[in-house]
C-alpha cells in the first residue's frame, strides 16, 4: 500500500474510530499498568530484576523507569498526541516484553508478569507456561493495534488533529509528492 493510498484509505472515517477504539485501549492500558507498577515501585523493580536480563542495579533502575515510560506513551495515546511516535514506542516497548517473556520460558523459568496486577503467584511449570503463552498472545494483539496506529495515526477526537486541521495528514507533503509520480508515469505512459 503506498502512502498515498494509506493517506486515502486513513480518511474514512470507519478507519478513524477503529484507531480510536485503538488509542484509548492501549493507552488505558498502558497508564493503568504503569500507575499501578508506580503505587506498588519496590514489587515493580522486583519483577525486572526476576527476568536476569540485565545487571541488578540497571534492572532496579528499569523497574522505575518503564512505568514512567508506560504511563507516559499511554497518556500521548489517549489525548491521541504525537500518535505515531507513541505507536513506535509502545511498539518496541511490547516487542521488548515478547521477548523478555520468550526468555525465561526459553531458561525454563518460574516467574510472573504483574504487567496489570499487584502480584500473581506462580510456583509450578504448567502455571507459568499458561502465564507466558497467554501474556505473549496478550502482547502481539497490542503490537498489531500499535502497528494500526502507526499506519492509520489520524483518529478522531485527538490533539493531533485539532492541531494539523481536518483536511491536514501526517503525510500531506508524502502524499503530495507521491501523487506528483503517478501523474509523471501516467504522462510518461501515455
Amino acid at each position: 500500500m503506498s502512502r498515498a493510498t494509506a493517506g486515502t484509505f486513513n480518511d474514512k472515517a470507519w478507519v478513524q474510530w477503529v484507531g480510536l477504539a485503538f488509542r484509548l485501549i492501549l493507552g488505558g492500558l498502558f497508564v493503568y499498568a504503569g500507575f499501578i507498577k508506580l503505587l506498588h515501585l519496590p514489587a515493580a523493580k522486583r519483577d525486572v530484576v526476576a527476568y536476569q536480563l540485565l545487571p541488578h542495579s540497571m534492572a532496579e533502575i528499569a523497574g522505575v523507569a518503564l512505568p514512567i515510560l508506560e504511563v507516559s506513551l499511554g497518556l500521548l495515546l489517549i489525548f491521541g498526541l504525537f500518535t505515531r511516535i507513541a505507536s513506535v514506542f509502545l511498539t518496541l516497548l511490547l516487542v521488548i516484553y515478547i521477548a523478555a517473556i520468550v526468555s525465561v520460558w526459553a531458561r525454563h523459568m518460574i516467574i510472573a508478569c504483574n504487567c496489570t496486577t499487584t502480584g500473581r503467584i506462580v510456583t509450578e511449570w504448567p502455571d507459568a507456561l499458561r502465564g507466558y503463552k497467554k501474556d505473549i498472545v496478550r502482547d502481539v494483539l497490542l503490537v498489531l493495534a500499535a502497528t494500526w496506529l502507526y499506519f492509520f495515526p489520524r483518529t478522531v477526537l485527538s490533539v493531533d488533529g485539532w492541531l494539523k486541521g481536518p483536511k491536514v495528514g501526517y503525510d500531506a507533503l508524502d502524499t503530495a509528492a507521491d501523487d506528483a509520480e503517478d501523474l509523471d508515469e501516467a504522462a510518461a505512459s501515455s
